[in-house]
């Protein structure tokens, strides 16, 4: 098959960076990112997901969802161990904590990615990790990016509480107690998109979860960066 100029030039990249996992580039004056497969060594090999396995299950989502005009990158190109997408702006969690937005500032933002969660919902569809670095941000429009950690593995309404649950774990671990208030206008703006069903689900498998508070209580002033967001969540659970 003949390779078209982008093509070519990914090929180049790749010769130049053949161990450089993601990195940006610019041609003809347009901004993509290239991924390419993980290469994990030693030990790591029995820790790790396959990287392989990964990549591809990202490509097929990708692509998949680009026919369904889902919010997400558009896939420029790709090959069995790498994938070029275009540039969907800057992550939520660069937004918010380098460029520093104001509560006020923010909110607005927030309203956008609830709703914009619940409407790749109302598609029948579901991210795996819609954590603040995997959603970028331009021009007022919200894009789901990183799709590594997709799973089909359970029922659609689990899958889909689930991609709630972690986005409200995201803005506790991102921004700590700040994350507060915008926590409340994105679940908020999530619900009256369409998400209500999702959201009844995930907060009914929180509140079975409920006896994990006690359990973890005494451990607070140690936990780690993971654990330490689950505090404030919920609470956030309980004030429903």
């Amino acid at each position: 098959m003949k390779l078209s100029s982008l093509e070519k030039h990914v090929q180049s990249l790749r010769q130049q960076q053949p161990n450089k996992r993601v990195f940006s580039f610019e041609y003809e004056h347009k901004k993509y990112w290239l991924k390419q497969v993980e290469k994990v060594r030693g030990a790591m090999k029995l820790l790790k997901s396959d990287p392989q396995q990964l990549l591809t299950t990202e490509i097929d989502t990708l692509k998949r969802y680009n026919q369904l005009k889902a919010p997400v990158p558009v896939v420029a190109c790709s090959g069995t161990d790498f994938v070029v997408i275009e540039d969907a702006g800057v992550t939520l969690k660069h937004l918010f904590l380098k460029q520093k937005l104001t509560t006020e500032q923010a909110l607005p933002v927030v309203q956008v990615v609830g709703k914009a969660l619940a409407e790749l919902h109302a598609q029948g569809l579901n991210h795996g990790r819609p954590a603040l670095r995997d959603i970028a941000w331009r021009d007022g429009k919200v894009t789901f990016i990183d799709f590594e950690a997709y799973r089909a593995d359970m029922d659609i309404l689990s899958l889909q509480s689930r991609d709630l649950l972690v986005l409200i774990h995201s803005f506790y671990r991102d921004l700590g107690e700040a994350g507060h208030t915008l926590v409340h206008q994105a679940v908020a703006a999530y619900r009256e998109a369409g998400g209500e069903d999702v959201w009844q689900h995930a907060l009914a498998k929180m509140r079975r979860l409920s006896w994990l508070e006690m359990l973890l209580r005494p451990i607070k002033p140690i936990a780690g960066k993971d654990l330490r967001p689950l505090y404030p969540m919920m609470d956030f659970i309980k004030s429903f």
